[in-house]
């Protein structure tokens, strides 16, 4: 029978019995929300795909029911405690894209810086993107890395936000370590609108 172990971001250790290892599921690391409604909005939020092993931050039960504002203050309205995003992971299963980018490690964070400034994150979430992942890239040399945009986040993880917004950015990050450079076609990213309301997602996985 085989058994697959993971550690979640809350440090709890979870065994799954009889997975299916020849389906390609991968674990999302921290996919963040936020949402950045123009004034003061009650707001709901869903997940809608079936769940492998969701895990939420606040607690998730069919739908988040908050209040954000234009600084994505999100206040969860069944607890009235405050957050600065929703948090969600779960397996799923997609093919990531055959391009993208091999960075040295020394200039990983001003690639990120690049691009995640061109696809329109602000500062306080492109710093959050590096404060998470940079740790998890030292070990090699160089780094292959590529995103997700949002129109195929659509269709592997849907979500449904009410009001909904005027604009979305879903991107999500694939990467794995090198010991060498690799030469490969580098990905094309498409820029996004910050304005009216919009909500913002980045996620990503390691290989």
């Amino acid at each position: 029978m085989p058994l697959f172990f993971y550690k979640d971001p809350f440090l709890r250790n979870i065994m799954f019995l009889s997975w299916d290892l020849s389906q390609p599921s991968y674990c999302w690391a921290k996919p963040v929300i936020y949402l950045y409604p123009e004034d003061k909005t009650d707001i709901k939020v869903s997940l809608d795909w079936d769940f492998k092993n969701l895990i939420t931050y606040p607690k998730y039960s069919k739908i988040w029911d908050v209040e954000s504002d234009e600084k994505s203050q999100i206040i969860d309205k069944n607890t009235w405690i405050k957050y600065d995003y929703l948090f969600w992971e779960d397996l799923l299963k997609y093919k990531a894209p055959d391009e993208g980018f091999v960075i040295e490690k020394w200039k990983l964070d001003k690639f990120f810086n690049e691009k995640l400034t061109h696809l329109w994150l602000n500062l306080k979430e492109i710093n959050e993107f590096k404060k998470y992942w940079l740790p998890q890239m030292q070990k090699n040399n160089f780094y292959f890395i590529n995103f997700l945009n949002t129109k195929q986040m659509n269709k592997i993880a849907p979500i449904t936000i009410n009001p909904r917004p005027d604009n979305i950015l879903r991107v999500f990050m694939n990467f794995r370590g090198l010991d060498e450079f690799i030469e490969v076609k580098e990905q094309k990213l498409e820029r996004f609108d910050r304005k009216w309301f919009y909500v913002v997602e980045w996620g990503g996985r390691k290989e």
